[in-house]
């Protein structure tokens, strides 16, 4: 991901315009690529692209790839599709700390505004770019209910601090789907306004966090599924995961799978 897929990119959001595209498909297979482009290309599709612009993680999206994503209305991704590990890197080797939170703190501002737009876990995203995050998935067995915590909120509901060790959480046996906050729904009609910075990139003022705190009064209401990202390492998904934690609307294996999906009657 560099300049030329930005302007390709631009070039093909003209086209769908031109041709009254009802959504646009932004197909991602990529390692990552650069970090102002991939910044201008998020900004181009909040300013440009049709509000149905659908991700399509097809089969990965690391790093950029990932922030992109995040940039869509929505993601879906293929059976065996992978993304996260989004953490800035270069190749003149180990960035120092100091030089990593100065790159690290605009794709953070970025994670952070995508998901309260788009209401997802502003902790989980923010995983995907910085080691050091921990954070443990819990969830309401009366509603479905699931939130990410990280130490400090835990110790808060239980009491105690949680146990260090990653767990493999199968996807639940039921049909029955995991569920998001209730928060979720009343912010979903929220539409900022948006203004211009200085160099011209538009820049919308965050919305609040889509949930208060956890205390001791939620301790009865929620069982601990497990950990989710240890601090040693940066968040990566498999599909399933990307639903269950509320990043992912589907699966979608193919282009005919991806027209029944947006119930399109023409891709092009």
């Amino acid at each position: 991901i560099d300049a030329v897929t930005t302007a390709s990119v631009r070039q093909r959001l003209e086209e769908a315009a031109r041709r009254d595209a009802d959504a646009v498909v932004l197909e991602l297979d990529t390692p990552g690529g650069e970090l102002m482009a991939t910044l201008e290309l998020t900004n181009l599709i909040r300013t440009t692209a049709p509000p149905n612009t659908v991700a399509w993680i097809h089969p990965h999206a690391f790093s950029a790839g990932t922030i992109i994503a995040l940039s869509a209305r929505e993601i879906v991704t293929s059976p065996h599709a992978t993304f996260g590990d989004a953490a800035p890197v270069t190749g003149l080797g180990p960035i120092p700390a100091a030089e990593r939170a100065k790159i690290e703190s605009p794709l953070l501002a970025e994670l952070i505004d995508e998901a309260r737009r788009h209401h997802y876990d502003e902790r989980l995203v923010q995983a995907f770019v910085s080691v050091g995050i921990e954070l443990w998935l819990l969830r309401d067995p009366a509603t479905g209910e699931v939130v990410f915590v990280d130490r400090a909120e835990y110790a808060q509901v239980f009491g105690e601090d949680p146990q260090e060790t990653l767990t493999t959480i199968t996807p639940p046996e039921s049909d029955e789907p995991f569920a998001v906050s209730p928060l979720i729904s009343l912010l979903s009609g929220l539409q900022p306004e948006s203004t211009l910075t200085e160099d011209g990139i538009e820049s919308t003022p965050l919305l609040p966090p889509i949930r208060a705190p956890l205390t001791t009064d939620d301790r009865d209401r929620f069982e601990v599924l497990g950990q989710v990202v240890s601090n040693d390492r940066l968040l990566t998904l498999k599909p399933w995961q990307a639903e269950a934690y509320g990043l992912s609307a589907g699966i979608v294996a193919n282009d005919d799978e991806l027209k029944d999906f947006l119930g399109a009657s023409t891709i092009f």
